[in-house]
C-alpha cells in the first residue's frame, strides 16, 4: 500500500464509494477511503444471515431510476433483484415536507400545530365522528 494517496475520502457510501471509483478508474488517481462501519455501501448495507436469508441491516433499500446510463454504470458492480411493490396508502403530509422552512398557502391542507378541536375531523385524531 503506497504511504501517499491524491485523495482522502471519508465515507464508503455510495458517494465515497462512486468518487474513489471514478478518481482513479478515470484519473488514474489513488485514493485512501476510511469509513467508520465495518462494512461499505452505507446504508444500503445487506448481508445473509445462517439460513441462507438476505437481510438488510438497515432496512430495505429501494434503487429507481429513468437514467440507463446510471443503471449500467452500477450493474458494473451490482447485481439485481426485480422488485414490485404498491403504494397501499398514503399521507396527506409527505416526510419531506414536513421539515420545510417556506410553505405554500395550497399545502399542508391545515396547519400543524392547530389543535384537534380545530382541524377537520376527519384529519384529527381521538376526535368523535
Amino acid at each position: 500500500m503506497p504511504e501517499e494517496f491524491d485523495f482522502l475520502i471519508a465515507g464508503a457510501g455510495f458517494a465515497g464509494a462512486v468518487l474513489a471509483e471514478r478518481l482513479s478508474s478515470q484519473l488514474g488517481k489513488s485514493c485512501l477511503v476510511v469509513e467508520r462501519r465495518d462494512h461499505v455501501g452505507g446504508n444500503s448495507c445487506d448481508f445473509y444471515d445462517r439460513a441462507g436469508i438476505l437481510l438488510h441491516r438497515y432496512g430495505p433499500h429501494y434503487f429507481r431510476t429513468n437514467s440507463d446510463r446510471v443503471k449500467d454504470y452500477l450493474s458494473q458492480f451490482t447485481d439485481w433483484h426485480l422488485v414490485e411493490y404498491k403504494i397501499l396508502s398514503w399521507t396527506l403530509q409527505p416526510a419531506w415536507r414536513r421539515r420545510a422552512r417556506k410553505r405554500s398557502a395550497s399545502w399542508p391542507p391545515f396547519h400543524h400545530k392547530k389543535r384537534p378541536d380545530q382541524m377537520p375531523r376527519k384529519f384529527a385524531r381521538n376526535s368523535p365522528s
